[in-house]
């Protein structure tokens, strides 16, 4: 099965270019065999820059890296050093469909967005037991039924734009 880590750097409040250079250096220590696309400070065509769609270009990049064929996909932020061998999270999606972390003491209520909330049609009560993920480390693979839906509603938000801001939140 085909695999990627995808992962993308633009300078900003801190050297993300310098980091990303780090991560891809020991993404190919530990893991020599697995097909890197690191992109650093332009996007592809139709993707939403940062400033534009708050980190919109993940699930943008994701999706051209399954246009291109590739059927499990791994985004890593720039400052994420991996120092053992990937291939049991690439295992976990497979059975999975998604991978995800847990983002502790961070619940999903006190940063999702009002219009999020009312696209993906969550109420405040619901809000109390959804968890946030922590996006830094996330996985698709596309060949499960979970690992396409998950992605697909992902990346339709993605598409709207309105989700991934949050000027008109009543939340942080």
């Amino acid at each position: 099965m085909s695999r990627l880590i995808i992962s993308y750097a633009k300078n900003g409040r801190e050297a993300y270019e310098d980091a990303i250079l780090r991560a891809k250096n020991a993404i190919k220590e530990t893991n020599p065999n697995l097909e890197i696309c690191i992109l650093i400070d332009d996007l592809p065509k139709g993707v939403p820059k940062h400033k534009e769609t708050p980190y919109a270009f993940k699930p943008f990049l994701f999706k051209k890296a399954f246009e291109q064929g590739y059927k499990q996909v791994i985004w890593i932020d720039s400052t994420i050093v991996t120092v053992k061998d990937l291939q049991p999270m690439f295992d976990y999606m497979a059975q999975h469909g998604v991978l995800s972390f847990h983002n502790l003491g961070h619940p999903l209520k006190n940063w999702i967005s009002d219009v999020a909330c009312e696209n993906l049609k969550l109420t405040e009560n619901e809000l109390e037991n959804v968890e946030q993920i922590m996006a830094c480390v996330v996985g698709f693979d596309i060949t499960t039924k979970t690992g396409k839906n998950v992605f697909e509603k992902w990346y339709k938000e993605a598409k709207k734009g309105e989700s991934f801001k949050n000027n008109t939140s009543k939340r942080k």
